[in-house]
């Protein structure tokens, strides 16, 4: 168990440590912390369903965390639908597992307006939130964080596909999360997708 307390609002996490192709990393654990006030804590909704994992979908956080992962974990609490995602990658690279990636997190929105296709899921799919915007675009860590762990959760998790936040959501626009899926796809060896793709 390590204790951050740079840019982490002192969060409390499990370190483990992973080797995929070669390549080792460390995911914090910070789904159960030792803060004095359980409320604080970012699980996944208690008796949510379990997760058919086939797709892993990536997102920008839109705003930067000056604090850290405990201030992205806060930044969710006043809103019903609870939205979350399993996986939180700080400026640096760090990757943070908020809560248990088998467990079904709200981070796809589901009204038949905004996910017309109803293909890619909150049922079927892994949530990642990079910190960055459009306009504070991923740096090259988090860039190569989130391909590691894109690979890590298809080996781990068995998804099928690696996706921008926009196909599975139309209201996105265009942008948000294409360079982190096409970061991926270039490490892959497959070719580059376009939002018309």
């Amino acid at each position: 168990r390590i204790s951050e307390s740079t840019r982490s609002g002192q969060v409390s996490g499990i370190t483990k440590n992973y080797s995929l192709n070669g390549v080792e990393r460390t995911i914090i654990d910070v789904s159960e912390t030792t803060e004095s006030d359980p409320s604080l804590n970012y699980p996944a909704e208690a008796g949510a369903d379990p997760v058919n994992v086939q797709n892993v979908v990536l997102h920008y956080t839109a705003t930067l965390y000056r604090n850290g992962v405990r201030h992205y974990m806060n930044s969710f609490g006043g809103d019903d639908r609870k939205p979350s995602a399993a996986y939180f990658i700080d400026r640096s690279g760090q990757i943070y597992e908020t809560f248990d990636p088998t467990v079904k997190g709200y981070h796809v929105h589901g009204g038949a307006d905004e996910n017309p296709r109803g293909i890619i899921t909150n049922s079927n799919s892994i949530g990642v939130e990079v910190e960055a915007t459009d306009r504070e675009l991923p740096t090259q860590a988090q860039l190569e964080a989130t391909a590691w762990l894109s690979d890590y959760i298809i080996a781990q998790y068995g998804a099928q596909r690696v996706v921008a936040h926009p196909q599975a959501n139309t209201h996105k626009g265009t942008a948000e999360g294409y360079n982190l899926v096409n970061y991926w796809r270039s490490q892959n060896n497959l070719p580059e997708i376009t939002p018309s793709t």
